[in-house]
């Protein structure tokens, strides 16, 4: 059972929630968006039926950022709050495609210090995330010397296209789900078809699942994710 009070690893460079099962030897790892921290995600054990089916890790952010008056929460990197505020009044589209987002590669060096940290082997292992936490686990599965069993992109984005142009191919047949919500109003849905368009081009295999909605989780994807990640453990 999930509890907002159970207890944070540290394992390797971050802290995470751990929940183990006996006899498992798939390991998720999901890694929450901006704003959030580690116990945002940690509900889709028992959400999608697999809390027993494999080993499960939700990171924390370590970066604390303010959220509202008084209220913090956890990131991965920075990002210009104000950009993205002046984009939702003016209609304007954030895209990350042409830029690399400053503070990522500290992330995922931290990142990856935990996977190692996990002593997991890639075919054994499933990365994904929602949102900023769904682009540090492409930019993962990209780093790694071999590609995880498969990767969940949940409301994520085109981000540094020339790198990816270059390292994606590497991947080729990696299975990958990508959810996004055609109304979304933080990570562009045209950016996010961006993101499908060039993992395909680049020879993965997808299962690609928009939704009528904005920057969420609704019950239609964890429909499809449950028979995704089904099919890979």
């Amino acid at each position: 059972m999930w509890m907002k009070n159970d207890p944070l690893n540290q394992i390797g460079s971050l802290q995470a929630l751990r929940y183990l099962s006996s006899g498992s030897v798939k390991t998720i790892v999901f890694f929450h968006g901006y704003g959030a921290d580690a116990y945002d995600l940690a509900p889709l054990r028992e959400e999608l039926g697999l809390a027993q089916s494999a080993n499960w890790y939700f990171p924390q952010g370590p970066k604390e950022v303010p959220i509202g008056p008084g209220f913090w929460g956890r990131a991965w990197f920075p990002i210009d709050m104000v950009a993205h505020e002046r984009a939702l009044q003016t209609g304007e589209q954030i895209s990350y495609a042409d830029r690399r987002p400053p503070g990522v590669n500290e992330a995922r060096d931290q990142a990856l210090s935990f996977l190692k940290a996990l002593k997991v082997e890639p075919e054994n292992l499933i990365l994904g995330g929602f949102s900023q936490g769904s682009m540090l686990a492409v930019e993962l599965a990209l780093s790694m010397p071999k590609a995880p069993k498969a990767l969940v992109i949940l409301s994520g984005t085109l981000a540094d296209r020339e790198s990816l142009r270059v390292k994606a191919p590497g991947l080729k047949g990696i299975r990958f789900f990508q959810s996004h919500g055609e109304q979304d109003q933080i990570l562009p849905f045209s950016q996010a078809t961006a993101l499908h368009s060039e993992l395909l081009a680049a020879g993965w295999d997808d299962v690609w699942c928009p939704f009528s909605g904005g920057h969420e989780i609704p019950s239609s994807v964890l429909k499809e994710l449950k028979s995704f990640l089904r099919s890979v453990i």
